[in-house]
């Protein structure tokens, strides 16, 4: 590995918008470093990396995992480092190629257990949240060489005037839910949303690319990292799915929230974990609409159970007309804040994480160059 021009391929998880836009916060970062780099990856994850400098991007979208091995096999060679945001499959291709790997990790308080590859990562980058810092002490031995680092946003102190509501359902598409499903949940949201709204107001509606020419409805739009930020500055107040990236996004820029009903187990767990430490200005779960999950089950089993509660909703006129009225009354109340309490995050756990990662990437880095050099 040289340090002076090290090549570097990255890489997201397709899970949710969050992993693709801690890359898209990371790579400019690295960029400046002297750090060339190169992406790989597949779906809605290139929606956020397409318009960055990158020198080469692999869309492996349709590839079997078989062929990605081949891909990786191919290209090994021209890469002296992986990093991957959470991608824990791609990182153990990567390693069995041959690539040292570096891993980011904004779930690590989450994961029922610890991916074989995070033992075999030449360095973990764990980012805060509630239960963080203590799984990694408690599990040491699982984390051979680790560094907790702050969340990747900015505790920005100067805020845009605000123009607008946003509607963000970027935290939608795993690969354990149906698409159609995905597109329902999307569908159902915006109609109970859109009604709630005064016609007076401004409303920005965010999504994957995939999700928006699916819904084929011109008012939807897909922002690149950078327009977000500038989105996230100008908003009154924002109506989100419950993923880390979006709850960051609300307490680096003090944005009041509502949170939708979770799309997944781990959504379900945060924003839980958010109405336990008074984090939370308003939220919608399934349980009010007559679906009472355990967000803690199997993921299998909760995503079953979101598409049941999802489908009893879509097809129970009372239920729908039960969510338009609980959306309408949340963000009534909503509307009368001027902070969010998502804020206390940062105080809690810090902001600026995005520069502490590309620093401990970049001495990684100088000492493997250094350890090769001698």
């Amino acid at each position: 590995m040289t340090l002076s021009e090290p090549r570097v391929l990255v890489n997201a998880e397709p899970f949710g918008f969050g992993p693709a836009a801690a890359v898209a916060s990371l790579t400019p970062l690295l960029q400046k470093s002297g750090i060339q780099l190169s992406y790989i990856g597949e779906e809605h994850t290139l929606d956020l990396q397409n318009d960055l400098a990158y020198e080469v991007i692999y869309d492996i979208t349709d590839m079997t995992t078989h062929q990605r091995r081949i891909l990786m096999n191919e290209i090994a060679g021209k890469y002296d480092l992986f990093i991957t945001a959470m991608d824990f499959n791609m990182a153990e291709i990567a390693e069995k190629a041959g690539i040292k790997t570096i891993i980011y990790d904004a779930l690590t308080w989450y994961w029922p257990e610890i991916h074989p590859a995070i033992k075999n990562a030449e360095l973990y980058i764990a980012q805060q949240f509630f239960g963080t810092e203590e799984r990694l002490i408690n599990e040491a031995h699982s984390f051979p060489a680790y560094k907790l680092v702050s969340p990747i946003i900015a505790a920005n102190t100067k805020y845009e005037e605000k123009q607008h509501i946003l509607l963000n359902m970027g935290g939608l598409q795993n690969p354990y839910w149906d698409f159609k499903d995905t597109i329902a949940y999307a569908k159902l949201m915006l109609d109970a949303v859109t009604a709630a709204i005064p016609e007076t107001e401004t409303l920005i509606i965010t999504t994957s690319s995939t999700v928006a020419n699916a819904l084929n409805d011109s008012r939807i739009v897909t922002l690149p990292r950078q327009s977000m930020i500038e989105t996230l500055a100008k908003s009154k107040f924002a109506i989100m799915t419950p993923g880390l990236g979006n709850i960051y996004d609300a307490a680096s820029f003090d944005i009041p929230t509502l949170w939708l009903p979770p799309a997944n187990d781990s959504q379900g767990q945060q924003s839980k974990l958010l109405l336990e430490n008074d984090c939370c200005d308003v939220n919608i779960d399934w349980g009010e609409l007559g679906a009472f999950i355990d967000y803690k089950a199997t993921q299998t089993t909760v995503l079953q159970e979101i598409t049941h509660a999802l489908h009893s909703v879509i097809n129970d006129e009372a239920l729908r007309h039960k969510l338009s009225a609980v959306t309408a009354q949340k963000l009534h109340n909503l509307s009368a804040q001027q902070n969010g309490k998502t804020k206390k995050l940062i105080q809690s756990f810090g902001a600026n994480g995005a520069t502490d990662i590309c620093a401990a990437i970049v001495e990684h880095i100088g000492r493997a160059a250094y350890a090769s050099a001698n």
